[in-house]
């Protein structure tokens, strides 16, 4: 759905979340966009070595998983939250802002989140 519908955007496809780990250490990546629940490493983790590894990488939760004990923590590591099943129209327009608050803001990696959905 995105390759079609912003050809121009460079989109890479993790299968999980060590292999988004060595993605992250091995290419230049703008926005992540990860879920909470994965088999082989947390939405949770994955934020935490991303926002402590890769700071300047915009980070998105795209998840059904948001009622985690783990909230507040998820809510500090990522800068735009959106629910699961997100329309495709909703999850475009996250994905703008995320790439538009990286071209403002280099270092945009401090956290705090924006929820959407």
């Amino acid at each position: 759905m995105l390759r079609a519908t912003r050809p121009q955007w460079d989109i890479t496809l993790a299968a999980s979340g060590r292999q988004a780990l060595m993605m992250l250490n091995a290419l230049t990546i703008d926005v992540m966009v990860t879920d909470l629940d994965m088999p082989d490493l947390s939405g949770i983790t994955l934020l935490e070595q991303c926002a402590a590894r890769h700071p300047r990488v915009v980070r998105v939760v795209h998840s059904s998983h948001l009622e985690t004990s783990e909230q507040t923590k998820m809510r500090r590591l990522a800068q735009l939250i959106v629910n699961k099943p997100a329309r495709p129209a909703e999850l475009i327009a996250v994905l703008e802002r995320a790439l538009d608050a990286r071209r403002r803001n280099g270092d945009n990696g401090n956290g705090g989140s924006e929820a959407c959905g």
